[in-house]
């Protein structure tokens, strides 16, 4: 558990309304970014609807984007309001090219190195992909478990705490933790 996202004396947090919003809005704009990106790339276009805690029903692209927008969003937040970090950066969220890189890059007040964080966020079990996960070029993954409507769970591991976790099979393998 990352008890810094956590309501005080609890185990969960809760999802800022204003950042659903911001989150609605960029996945609006990368979805009509990703039609044109992925004109001539079938294999990457999420068909369906998916059933969600936090959502109701939705297509399954805006459903995959909003999740982990509004996952970095949170983490951000807390890079932004937490005393101890001097900076974070982060990269955009609407690319014409994917990244298997961090998501943030932070450093500390009292220390002077840069700690690398990748986001994953998501419903039920904590999934990250294997190939990018073996990479390693992550300090810690932070993981937003999202519990319903307004409240979260969040989880910090590092790269070598996932690879111990089971491998999956979808579109491609990736490391699974039911919590």
């Amino acid at each position: 558990m990352f008890r810094e996202l956590c309501l005080e004396g609890q185990d969960h947090g809760v999802i800022p309304f204003y950042l659903r919003h911001y989150a609605d809005d960029i996945v609006k704009l990368r979805l009509t970014a990703n039609r044109e990106n992925y004109k001539n790339k079938p294999h990457k276009v999420r068909p369906g609807l998916k059933q969600s805690a936090l959502l109701g029903e939705v297509p399954r692209d805006y459903y995959t984007d909003y999740i982990g927008i509004l996952g970095e969003l949170i983490v951000r937040r807390y890079f932004e309001i937490d005393p101890r970090f001097e900076w974070y950066a982060s990269q955009t969220m609407i690319q014409t090219r994917g990244s298997d890189g961090s998501d943030i890059n932070v450093k500390t007040v009292d220390e002077s190195n840069e700690i690398s964080v990748n986001v994953k966020a998501g419903e039920g079990s904590l999934k990250a992909n294997k190939r990018a996960v073996d990479i390693g070029d992550s300090d810690i993954y932070i993981f937003i478990n999202f519990i319903s409507e307004t409240m979260f769970v969040p989880y910090k591991f590092s790269s070598k705490d996932i690879q111990g976790w089971e491998v999956k099979h979808a579109y491609s393998p990736y490391y699974n933790l039911n919590v």
